[in-house]
């Protein structure tokens, strides 16, 4: 069955500007008439399926592209069913290659990450004690800083006191004894 366009028709239908214009060079280039027929081989031969799958599709064919279009579908039918049964099947088989891969990488780690478990569980626990025994320690240090205190604070105090008599009998003894000038009689 012959089909036809025209580049009228094809500009008319909203062919994709890129694809047109390549069209209008293997055609010879903007010289050639815009109302001439084009065969659809023509446009296979040079533009490709594609554009001829739009060309069934649109407004743009000379004569009714339907009884085409009808049996295109029929023959590629069972192809495409094929491709879509091989997409399905490989779409399968790379899911369970997927979980494959993530399966036998967490059982692959699965290992390391309880003798990282174990390490690091050994260390907290080491950390505690350590952290016990350093309270202990600063709890000692404080005790016996504070013993310290108040021993240092008792001694000074006690000398404190003594300084403080000492000033207290010196001031009286000066206050009261004979004055400079008595002692000089």
């Amino acid at each position: 069955m012959k089909i036809t366009t025209t580049l009228n028709r094809l500009k008319k239908a909203g062919a994709c500007a890129e694809r047109y214009k390549y069209l209008v060079s293997e055609l010879g280039g903007e010289a050639k008439d815009r109302n001439a027929p084009i065969d659809a081989l023509f446009v296979l031969d040079h533009n490709g399926v594609a554009d001829v799958e739009w060309l069934l599709q649109s407004s743009a064919c000379i004569e009714d592209p339907a009884p085409a279009l009808r049996a295109y579908e029929e023959a590629t039918a069972p192809a495409l069913r094929a491709y879509e049964e091989a997409t399905a099947t490989a779409w399968r088989a790379w899911r369970a290659y997927e979980e494959a891969k993530a399966t036998a990488l967490r059982e692959a780690k699965a290992p390391a990450w309880r003798a990282y478990e174990e390490e690091t569980a050994t260390a907290l626990r080491a950390y505690e004690e350590a952290k016990v025994t350093a309270w202990r320690a600063l709890r000692a240090y404080e005790e016996e800083t504070a013993t310290a205190l108040r021993a240092y604070e008792e001694e000074t105090a006690t000398a404190l006191r003594a300084y403080e008599e000492a000033k207290v009998t010196a001031l009286r003894a000066i206050l009261t004894g004979p004055t400079t000038a008595e002692k000089a009689e």
